[in-house]
């Protein structure tokens, strides 16, 4: 089974913020994101934020998504294991 999971901004806005997300995780200050992720199942979307420490802010099973904030370390973990 193939599983594919969409960041609301596209992967060119992930590559854009984790320069500053590295700067501000040295300086001992995790930048919290807010995103919409997209995929084939909302349930293993919300399992695979909580298995990062992230917290979901909204349930969008009709369209298989969820809305969560977690950091850009957090994120990355997320769309590798996706």
């Amino acid at each position: 089974m193939v599983r594919r999971i969409f960041l609301a901004f596209a992967s060119t806005a992930v590559a854009l913020l984790a320069p500053v997300a590295s700067a501000a995780e040295s300086a001992g200050e995790a930048e919290i994101l807010s995103v919409f992720l997209q995929g084939s199942s909302a349930l293993e979307l919300r399992a695979l934020v909580e298995a990062q420490g992230g917290e979901i802010t909204h349930d969008l099973p009709i369209i298989d998504a969820v809305g969560a904030r977690l950091s850009a370390s957090q994120l990355a973990k997320v769309l590798e294991s996706g």
